[in-house]
């Protein structure tokens, strides 16, 4: 078969021009993404009810639909989170789960149509989502300082004119509005006025409804002729509402709406809204489809707001500005890795230089870029597309990648410096180490397969890596048994028919190893070396083995734990005010804030700064985001240079705000880049009754700020505003014949934005909506609140206004600002950040361990109430015993391999037994670079062990051969098998090393996520490469020894290597 390939050559050389071109293709024009679109096995449900606290919103609202959607099939867990006028609930979706999510929606659908909810909740929304579903490619906002009606709705229809344009854009999706306010028409009724005239509420909002008419009357034929009928007296400008009659008499005396109230445009009164620079406006969040490109899409946009500029479409008054733009993220981790990847390539070929010809490094080195264009072609053919994971995945396999293609073109070249001609010494060569390739691709594939186990949605971004290295491992094994062996036939031109076999005289590659001497002479001293020390193998491998332990346990005291690093992305201020601020007074105190904040951060580190009024920092879409008045956040978007010192930025930022008047509390905390992975202490304390869990998280909380190194310490529940209990009496109502309902609602009408009407035919202002609210309220007045409450007429049954003090009272109530549950069970959230994530003594886990510790007490002091960890503690337990499992089964799979290709159940051992010696070099790496250990450097080490068992495997095969083959003795053969697969050893590590040095060390950019990883790879792969070449003949020698003395003395025979395996 290999003199097949060689022999087509020319066709192959076609095949592989063809593969790079079009993989080239792909690598530039193809879909690029941050990261993998994955489903996250979560559906929300949202439901407003507006003006209702959090307690009415949890009984009226979320109990009823989490009630409904319990027996859903598919369901894993439910979470709710109750707060002022909104509901959220969050469906969690079983991962094994068969059922389409098209099927679940019905349900979801149907369970709550079943609900009969007050008449003021608005439909619920129900979205499943995806990494895509809730990355925003691109934010724009249309911001302005001016707040006018007439500016507002003119930066409106802007938007609504640009979000047209950008929908035509190919790959985007949805493009929705945030902050956009519906124009109103809003009739503030005087209470006093009203009581002159001897009206209530409710016959205003009567009166302005009977008014405004638009009724379909059906049809009629009229000489044989059909006529549609209806009713039209619609109102057509604010005078109209100003003269709708509100009561009259036949003497031609009427009261006016405009006596008793104020008609005027105004706009909705949005629950949040962002500021920039301390403007407002109306922002579009443009998303792409599963097959837009989001590098291309940002482009495209912004070439639209410059047409705009260009075309003087962008009013004075109106800045356009862009933030989340997730294009610059993608682009800088695309452009460090392909930058990286470049440098590493030109690395190896410079290391291969040192060992090879000119003409051998350069054939053997272009099954790279053929592996990685097959790979990548084959990964667009599977739906998969160059993401963050793949990119890291395919830096990784690049030193990989021409391991193979080494240990066959070595052993050619090793064939034509004993004189064989290049074809008889390809044909040669590469039958000799088919079964070792494979060997080798089986294992490193086995190896990578144990990061393949990792759960959730880290293991769905990390399983990328695997999979991308395991494409272009098979692409390059492909490459080194087809179309290299045809490169090495053909590099020189023969005297002699390619077809003749007779063997070559030529000396041209062993005139060019003169060029080499100095690993000749390396070479001879290891020889030298193996000799001596092979003399005493079990006193020598036990003062190795003294040593790497002592050294191990000295390295692992000082290596700090952070099990998931990262670079700041962001940094987010989450501020409070009063519990009684409204929006307005909120945004004061929140534009201050952000200008000193924009005042202490450098702006070389940061890329957009955006405040939030009314709501927190809450980045992630598929989080809960509380909404509340009198909270606000500002988030910092980080970038510039990888040396920036984000603790001492974020220390300026806490300085800043500190003295803001204004703010009650504020939280400034660090969210890194990758998967999310929760807060580093996160406690949930659970019970059935809210008080009783109230108490016991107070408990919890005291107990974590008494803990060292922990800061931002925060509950999730927190005492809101007092709610204005009226408390009709029944028996008071009934003698003034009150009717509770026309009470409840006259008292609606008078403080809530309700909607009395729609409006059609207003031409003024309204050119954005087809309908315009007319809202009828109450003028506010915060100094007379209580009094016009208690005054507030309501008409009785006898037609008499009752004012509501004569048959209520007035209370005054604490109420939560959030209530959540799980699984029907309240739950409260205890969390906190690290001061120093790096501390040796006080990392995450040592402090979650004295929280445990401290649990016990807790459920004896409280004995209906639970406490668990969640966030990061969740995860990192799950993590963990995944990477065990997944562990133990590639150590199981790569021995169940070598087995195989050995026929031996002791070799394997002998082979697997440097696996640890990787681990010494990881602990190594990670202490000299200060690099703490966690997830990623973990993930270094276990692909670290197919690369070391690679190696053993050459080295043993190759000993195995001398002693069968060339009959040589132990001794005789180690030395000699181990010296001759020193070249190929060595080189192999050192590729693989050089190319993942430029990622390790940022040499063209750093990832700190990435980075962590291949740090551990790489030391690991230069401390074991010497420790291999020395220890691995020593056990060698030391378990052939062994089983020959086990064999001769309880089975009474020679023990001896199996046969050769068949090539």
């Amino acid at each position: 078969m290999i003199r097949f390939f060689i022999n087509q050559h020319k066709a192959l050389n076609l095949v592989f021009l063809l593969v790079i071109g079009f993989g080239i293709l792909l690598f530039i024009y193809g879909r690029k993404d941050d990261l993998p679109n994955i489903s996250l096995n979560l559906a929300t449900i949202e439901t407003s009810y507006p003006g209702a606290p959090a307690d009415i919103v949890e009984q009226l609202v979320t109990d009823k639909i989490e009630e409904e959607i319990q027996g859903i099939d598919g369901r894993s867990s439910v979470i709710s989170h109750s707060s002022e006028g909104r509901s959220v609930i969050y469906f969690e979706i079983q991962s094994n789960t068969t059922r389409l999510e098209t099927d679940i929606r019905s349900d979801i659908e149907t369970a709550i149509s079943r609900i009969n909810f007050p008449a003021d909740v608005q439909q619920s929304v129900i979205e499943f989502l995806t990494f895509e579903n809730i990355a925003i490619n691109l934010a724009v906002g249309f911001v302005s300082k001016s707040k006018e009606v007439n500016d507002v709705e003119t930066i409106k229809s802007l938007a609504r004119s640009f979000r047209d344009e950008v929908r035509k854009i190919d790959g985007v999706g949805r493009v929705e509005f945030e902050d956009y306010p519906n124009l109103q028409v809003w009739a503030e009724v005087n209470p006093e006025r009203l009581r002159f005239h001897e009206l209530e509420l409710n016959t205003v909002v009567s009166a302005i409804r009977a008014r405004n008419l638009n009724i379909s009357a059906g049809k009629v034929n009229l000489d044989g002729k059909e006529f549609f009928i209806k009713t039209t007296k619609e109102y057509a400008s604010l005078e109209d509402i100003e003269n709708t009659i509100l009561r009259g008499n036949d003497t031609g005396q009427y009261v006016y709406l405009k006596d008793v109230a104020t008609v005027r445009w105004a706009q909705e009164e949005l629950a949040t809204y962002k500021r920039y620079k301390e403007m407002s406006g109306v922002w579009l969040n443009v998303y792409k489809t599963s097959e837009g490109n989001t590098i291309a899409i940002v482009k495209e946009v912004k070439n639209l707001i410059s047409e705009y500029e260009a075309a003087g479409l962008i009013p004075n008054k109106v800045e356009v500005v862009t933030t989340d733009d997730l294009s610059l993220y993608i682009g800088n981790i695309l452009n460090i890795l392909s930058s990286n990847a470049t440098i590493g390539l030109l690395f190896i070929f410079l290391c291969m230089v040192i060992f090879f010809t000119f003409r051998v490094t350069f054939v053997t080195i272009i099954s790279i870029p053929f592996a990685f264009c097959l790979g990548i072609i084959i990964m667009y053919a599977l739906g998969q597309t160059l993401t963050s994971p793949a990119m890291f995945g395919m830096i990784i396999v690049l030193g990989m990648l021409v391991d193979d293609a080494i240990l066959i073109a070595e052993n050619v070249y090793a064939h034509t410096e004993k004189g064989l001609s290049p074809y008889q010494a390809a044909i040669k060569g590469t039958n000799e180490m088919v079964i070792p390739i494979f060997a080798i691709v089986s294992t490193t594939t086995l190896a990578f397969m144990a990061i393949a186990s990792l759960p959730g949605d880290v293991g769905e971004v990390f399983n990328v890596i695997p999979i991308t290295v395991i494409i272009m491992l098979l692409c390059s094994l492909l490459e080194c048994l087809v179309i290299l062996p045809g490169h090495l036939a053909h590099s020189k031109p023969q005297a002699t028919s390619p077809h003749n076999s007779a063997p070559a005289t030529t000396t041209v590659h062993a005139k060019k190893t003169s060029g080499r001497r100095w690993f000749i002479y390396v070479n001879a001293r290891y020889k030298t070396f193996l000799e001596t020390i092979l003399k005493r193998p079990i006193l020598v491998t036990s003062g190795f083995v003294l040593v790497l332990a002592s050294a191990s346990a000295i390295m692992f005291g000082t290596v700090s734990f952070v099990f998931f690093p990262g670079e700041a992305e962001y940094i987010v201020a989450d501020i409070k005010t009063s519990k009684y601020n409204r929006l307005v007074q909120t945004e004061k105190i929140i534009d201050e804030a952000e200008r000193r904040i924009r005042a202490v951060t450098p702006p070389e580190y940061v890329i957009d700064i955006i405040s939030s009024v009314g709501a927190d920092g809450t980045v992630d879409g598929d989080e809960y985001k509380l909404q509340q008045p009198y909270i606000g956040s500002i988030r910092v978007a980080m970038g510039g240079p990888a040396n920036r010192d984000d603790e001492a930025i974020l220390a300026d930022i806490k300085a800043a705000i500190s003295d803001v008047p204004g703010i009650t509390s504020s939280i400034v905390t660090i969210l890194k880049d990758g998967p999310p992975v929760g807060k580093p202490i996160d406690v949930y304390v659970k019970g059935s009754r809210i008080t009783d869990t109230v108490t016991a998280a107070r408990e919890v909380e005291a107990y974590i700020k008494s803990l060292p190194n922990l800061t931002s310490i925060d509950s999730s529940y927190d005492e809101g505003k007092e709610v204005v209990n009226i408390n009709p009496s029944e028996r008071l109502s009934s003698i003034l014949n009150i009717n509770l309902t026309s009470a409840a609602a006259t008292i609606s009408n008078a403080f809530a934005d309700n909607s009395s009407t729609a409006i059609t035919t207003l031409g003024e202002y309204s050119q954005n909506e087809r309908n315009v609210d007319l809202v009828v309220k109450y003028t506010e007045d915060d100094k007379k609140l209580v009094q016009d409450i208690y005054n507030t007429p309501v008409r009785n049954q006898l037609g008499l206004n009752i004012p509501i003090k004569n048959f209520a009272t007035v209370e005054f109530e604490k109420s939560g600002t959030l209530l959540s549950k799980e699984d029907g069970e309240f739950y409260i959230s205890v969390s906190a950040y690290l001061v120093d994530e790096k501390s040796l003594d006080y990392n995450s886990s040592t402090l979650a361990s004295m929280i445990t510790d401290k649990i016990p007490e807790w459920e004896e002091k409280f004995p209906f109430i639970s406490f668990e960890f969640k966030g990061q503690q969740e995860e990192e337990e799950e993590q963990s015993e995944a990477l065990s499992f997944g562990l133990l089964i590639a150590l199981f799979s790569i021995y169940f391999v070598l087995t195989i290709v050995f026929k031996s159940y002791i070799q394997p051992i002998v082979i697997m037994s440097i696996i640890p010696l990787g681990f010494v070099g990881v602990l190594f790496g990670l202490a000299i670079t200060s690099t703490p250990l966690g997830l990623t450097p973990f993930l270094g080490a276990i692909a670290l062990m197919g690369i070391i068992v690679n190696d053993s495997l050459v080295m043993v095969d190759k000993i195995n051969r001398l002693r069968r083959v060339d009959k040589m003795s132990l001794i005789e053969a180690t030395v000699e098998g181990a010296r001759s697969r020193m070249r190929p050893i060595l080189m192999t590590s050192i590729t693989t090393v050089v190319g993942i040095t430029p990622l390790a060390y940022g040499i063209a950019g750093h990832d700190p996520l990435l980075g962590d990883m291949a740090i551990a790879l790489m030391w690991g792969i230069i401390l074991s490469t010497p420790l291999l070449l020395i220890i691995l003949p020593l056990f060698y020698v030391i378990l052939d020894r062994l089983m020959s003395f086990i064999y001769r003395r309880f089975f009474k025979k020679e023990y001896f290597i199996v046969e050769a395996p068949d090539n």
